[in-house]
Formats: structure tokens, sequence, C-alpha cells
């Protein structure tokens, strides 16, 4: 009869709902239990070796070691044969390290002049005047195009005494060293190139009161960066230390 029309439908509609309900608990289960995940792995990043720009070894300083020893006893060697030919170029000055927009020329005659400077234009990127006492001569010099900024070790001297084995970087520390006030000096054009590349057994300031300053700064400075001396360079070092009297 009628009621057992509505009997089988509510048996068919207690199956259905059964079978939604099952299907409902799957599908939970399947969120809960989300298909693996790369993203949640935890992985050690593979090191990218980039060959430095400079070709700098591994165990190579490019600053200087201060030696604290007594500095009347330089390493003397001659000039070795068939070491690499000298070339500027691969002695990188006047960089602007800080991009400031002053080279090391610029910090140097700016650090060196006795009275605030005058630059060439308002940016303050090149100096135009100041004052500057010319150690080589003694002398005062105001404009800086009369001015050489001099590397007390000529870079050629720095390379035949034992910087043609340096990387490119520590040739380029060498040659924009600005921590040492003594390492580049600003001095006279015409006395900087009257010195050139020359050793003290070769060339010597005209102005003799600064010989023992000179040489003292001469043997300090290569024995910081292990640069040795010739047995003539020694002996002309040892004439102007002799002009240091009792303050030696």
């Amino acid at each position: 009869g009628l009621g057992d029309v509505y009997k089988r439908q509510s048996q068919s509609l207690g199956k259905l709902s059964f079978i939604i309900g099952l299907l409902i608990v799957l599908v939970g289960c399947s969120e809960e239990t989300p298909p693996f995940n790369t993203d949640s792995v935890v992985s050690t990043p593979s090191v990218l070796r980039v060959p430095p720009s400079d070709n700098v070894p591994a165990s190579e300083n490019l600053r200087p070691t201060l030696v604290t020893s007594d500095l009347n006893n330089p390493t003397i060697s001659e000039i070795p044969q068939g070491i690499p030919k000298y070339n500027r170029k691969e002695w990188r000055h006047w960089n602007d390290e800080d991009r400031d927009c002053q080279n090391t020329r610029h910090e140097v005659l700016i650090m060196e002049s006795l009275s605030p400077v005058k630059f060439k234009s308002d940016r303050g990127c090149q100096v135009l005047e100041g004052r500057w006492i010319d150690s080589y001569t003694g002398k005062t010099i105001h404009k800086s195009g009369d001015l050489d900024v001099d590397h007390m070790i000529p870079l050629k001297n720095a390379q035949d005494s034992g910087g043609w084995d340096w990387s490119d970087a520590r040739k380029k520390s060498f040659a924009n060293d600005l921590e040492d006030a003594d390492h580049l000096i600003a001095v006279s054009s015409s006395a900087n190139r009257q010195k050139g590349a020359k050793g003290p057994d070769q060339w010597k300031p005209g102005n003799r009161g600064y010989w023992c300053e000179y040489a003292r700064d001469w043997i300090r400075i290569k024995a910081n960066w292990e640069l040795t001396v010739t047995g003539d360079e020694w002996e002309a070092l040892k004439d102007m230390l002799k002009t240091c009297g009792t303050n030696r």
C-alpha cells in the first residue's frame, strides 16, 4: 500500500544520506593530509663560486702587515731576473672607492691641504686650490694643477721589489692606500717627475731636512708591504738616516 511506498523511499533516502556523508568524510580527510609539497622541504642551497674579478688568491691579504720589529734590518735582495715587465695599467689608481665623486688623488689633496680647499665646481669632486707644503722642495703651493700625488714607493719600484707576484687586487690596494698618511703625498709636479720610479740610491729630495722622514717612511712602507730593498738602496737609506741625529 501507500505506507510501503513511503517506507521504501525513506530507506532509499537514508542510504543516499549515508553515501553523501561518507563522501564528505573522505574529502575532509584528503584536505587534512595534503599531497607531498616540495615547498615545505628545507634544503641546503648550492654555493655559487664566482672567481674574484681581481684574481685574489684565497690566502692573500690585501692590506699591509704592520711591522713592529726593528726597521733597521730590511729584507735585502737584488731585483730578480725574468720577472714580468711592469705594466702601469695593472696598478689601477685614483679610484673612487667610497663613491663620493672624489678619487684618491683629490682625497689626498683635501687631507693634506693646510687650509680649506676650493673645488672646481659646486659638486665638490675636484680640488682647485688650497695650501700645501711640498716636502720634496720645501715650497708652498696653492694650485692643485701644480701638484702630483706621489706614491712614496713608486709603483715600478714596488713591482721590482716583490709586487710583480701580487694579485691585481693587492696592486690596486697598494696604489690607492689612504690609511697610511705617508704612502701617498702631495708634492710639486716637477719634483715628482724628477723622482720618477727611482729609489733613494738614484734620487733624493732636494729638501735635505726631509731626508730622515723620507728614509724612515720608505723603509717602513716597504716592510709593511713585504717588499725588498736592494743593496745600493739600503746604503743610500742609511746615509739619509744619519740626518735623523739623536731622534732616530
